[in-house]
């Protein structure tokens, strides 16, 4: 993670943001540096990461709401809009119920579509190709879309194109979870919440996360959370979603694991903060934590 990829953020700032963003940022990109020259940072990625490639966390609702509306009557679709920011999951739920599995899976293949850059014709943003860039160990994220992937093979074209797996793929968590995943791939990638065309994987309603943390993902997740080096990227300090997940995994222990490290020891410091009016693209870099700001 060179000096000049971490000055770019800054390029074109006014002197004075440029100078208050660097100070608040240097203890974590310091922090960070150290994390990946350790050979076992991992990074997980949250929607800002695929932003604005691909919608963020209440657009991508409302997509799915909009999509869904041919199919529900104007109240129900004006009543799903109205609780789309306070209660995501349990309008995805309704829209579920609503359509069937079948009408339901439709419309999401339509929503989570793959996109591209209209001038570069890329289907991975900057942020994804900067981590496939940095000597990360894996990648684990909570979206749909292949950006990471795409970017992973094009900045590692001899990295293997299977290396990626979901959270339904019971024997590769179990190699996640023993640790030999990681010897066995180059930057291998977890798609905790499922891919944009496997919408049988697509954990988006509260069912399906119930469904996803009832198996193996919640000891996989401990484990990298306790044993590793995380780096969250993507998030924001309101994150419900991440919340959500970190709720999942703080009382599991993380049989098995086989990483170094100190197990059950937690330290947090200030994460970094990238420009912009939203926290779209802050960052934490996390050791041994379960808990996360950013």
């Amino acid at each position: 993670m060179g000096g000049d990829i971490t000055a770019q953020y800054l390029d074109r700032l006014p002197p004075a943001q440029a100078a208050e963003l660097s100070r608040v940022n240097d203890p974590g990109l310091t922090a960070l540096r150290d994390y990946l020259a350790t050979g076992r940072a991992v990074a997980f990625l949250g929607a800002g990461a695929s932003a604005p490639l691909y919608p963020l966390w209440d657009r991508l609702i409302g997509e799915l709401v909009d999509a869904a509306a041919g199919r529900m009557s104007g109240e129900e679709a004006a009543t799903c809009r109205a609780k789309a920011r306070e209660s995501p999951e349990a309008v995805v739920e309704m829209v579920r119920e609503h359509l069937g599995v079948p009408g339901y899976q439709e419309v999401l293949r339509a929503v989570l579509r793959v996109r591209t850059d209209p001038e570069t014709g890329r289907s991975w943003t900057p942020v994804q190709e900067l981590v496939c860039r940095c000597a990360f160990q894996a990648v684990v994220t909570t979206n749909y879309d292949p950006g990471i992937v795409n970017a992973r093979m094009w900045v590692r074209p001899g990295a293997s194109a299977t290396g990626f797996t979901t959270w339904v793929d019971e024997l590769s968590l179990d190699r996640w979870r023993s640790g030999a995943v990681f010897g066995d791939d180059e930057l291998p990638v977890l798609f905790a919440h499922g891919q944009h065309n496997r919408p049988d994987t697509v954990v988006l309603a509260t069912t399906e996360y119930r469904r996803a943390y009832a198996g193996k993902l919640p000891d996989v997740l401990a484990g990298l959370a306790t044993d590793g080096h995380l780096a969250w990227l993507g998030f924001s300090f309101a994150d419900q979603r991440i919340a959500a997940v970190l709720r999942q995994v703080a009382d599991r222990p993380a049989p098995g694991s086989t990483r170094a490290g100190s197990p059950g020891t937690s330290r947090s410091w200030p994460g970094t903060r990238m420009p912009g009016p939203t926290t779209r693209g802050r960052w934490s870099a996390r050791p041994r934590s379960t808990t996360t700001r950013g």
